[in-house]
């Protein structure tokens, strides 16, 4: 769990329609029971939210400190593969691997159903176009014409939409860092082989985890076993875009990463769910 060592709201920089803002703006009146969900269509499409999904981290371990060191948690972040798998993202902690989703293409309310049975609270989707909601909908297509939209309704406080750039064109929402360790996950997830040899490394040598928390030497190397098994879900061309786009967005301003979103509600964020095809 190194992110409970690695991120603190100090890190990011925000702005809300251009004005400089703090971290309560970007998620108002976070608990320390919100759960931050993001859903992921294209390869390595998550890192286009990066930041996001930082801070929100960050949020998680701001509202109750002891859960970095004397009682040590794992974040609450859910990944969601829609049409996937699209990557392992356990670098950022999404650990143990339940908290990365696999939901079917083509079924949104597939799609709200796990984001309701996960307890989801902030909710980040790429952007797409929006779908018909309702009873007519294909979200009230269920076993009920509207319990899962009302369960979402109720409970969704903060909703995004990303860019895979990176940058929403109409966003409101920017978050910037200069901070380097937001960018050690990224180039982890991107390229995860060094990490993996890196623990097995360790553990050949009888050294102890480098890591917070009572991991066992037999946790680093599930979960390296885990990473080296799903190296080749990426296809490499798929790979090297990745690697591509984000190497462009460090190239535009080498000394900061920069992600711009769009605030919606939570019944837009239903209409997004519905329009993911």
């Amino acid at each position: 769990m190194h992110v409970s060592g690695q991120l603190f709201d100090s890190a990011f920089e925000t702005r809300i329609g251009g004005t400089p803002a703090g971290p309560d703006e970007v998620f108002p009146d976070w608990t320390p029971l919100d759960r931050f969900g993001l859903v992921v269509t294209e390869p390595l499409g998550g890192l286009s939210a990066a930041l996001l999904l930082q801070l929100a981290i960050a949020r998680f371990y701001t509202h109750r400190p002891e859960r970095r060191d004397s009682s040590p948690v794992y974040p609450e972040i859910y990944l969601f593969h829609v049409g996937g798998p699209h990557g392992d993202f356990s670098s950022f902690d999404f650990w143990p691997p339940r908290k990365e989703v696999r939901v079917p293409a083509g079924q949104p309310r597939a799609l709200l159903e796990a984001v309701n049975a996960h307890g989801i609270t902030r909710l980040a989707l790429p952007l797409g176009e929006p779908g018909e909601v309702g009873a007519d909908g294909e979200l009230g297509a269920g076993s009920s014409t509207w319990a899962e939209q009302a369960s979402a309704l109720e409970r969704l406080l903060s909703c995004f939409l990303y860019s895979a750039d990176g940058h929403v064109s109409d966003g409101d929402v920017r978050l910037s860092s200069t901070d380097p360790r937001v960018r050690e996950n990224i180039a982890d997830t991107l390229d995860p082989m060094p990490g993996v040899l890196a623990v097995r490394a360790r553990a050949a040598s009888g050294r102890p985890p480098a890591q917070a928390g009572p991991s066992a030497v037999a946790d680093g190397l599930r979960w390296a076993d885990m990473v080296d098994r799903r190296a080749d879900e990426i296809p490499q061309p798929a790979r090297d875009r990745a690697v591509a786009t984000h190497a462009a967005r460090l190239h535009a301003q080498p000394d900061r990463l920069v992600e711009v979103y769009r605030r919606i509600t939570a019944e837009e964020a239903l209409a997004r769910i519905a329009g993911l095809r």
